[in-house]
């Protein structure tokens, strides 16, 4: 969190035409990293790497809520980073927790749900 608190703080202090600059390496190093650890305090629980997996996620994807809430316009970049960690580390608990069929199917239903999400996504054309 404190990294991340760090990125947030290097893309306030050097904006650039009404965004924020992101650091590529301290938005995603650390959490990598810091996941890597993680995985090897835990691995030797049942589903520890499962839940700590889940936890970076909900705590990024709060982070990206936080993120939009105090900066709606220009923190939209960094936290579009935050919640690529934050769905990334959430999809990333599914195999981690379940068997390969399992995870086939969730892993199915979220390639489905994003397939239908994206149209409404993208801008319109003008």
């Amino acid at each position: 969190m404190l990294f991340s608190l760090l990125a947030q703080l290097f893309s306030v202090k050097n904006r650039i035409k009404q965004h924020m600059a992101i650091d590529g390496s301290l938005l995603f190093g650390p959490p990598l990293i810091g996941f890597g650890m993680q995985y090897i305090i835990t691995e030797h629980w049942p589903f520890g790497p499962a839940f700590s997996a889940l936890g970076f996620g909900v705590i990024y994807l709060i982070i990206t809520w936080g993120t939009l809430r105090r900066f709606p316009e220009q923190g939209r970049r960094i936290a579009i980073g935050y919640l690529a960690l934050g769905a990334s580390f959430v999809t990333l608990a599914i195999p981690l927790a379940m068997s390969a069929q399992w995870t086939a199917l969730a892993w199915s239903l979220e390639g489905l749900g994003i397939l239908w999400f994206w149209p409404a996504a993208r801008p319109a054309a003008h």
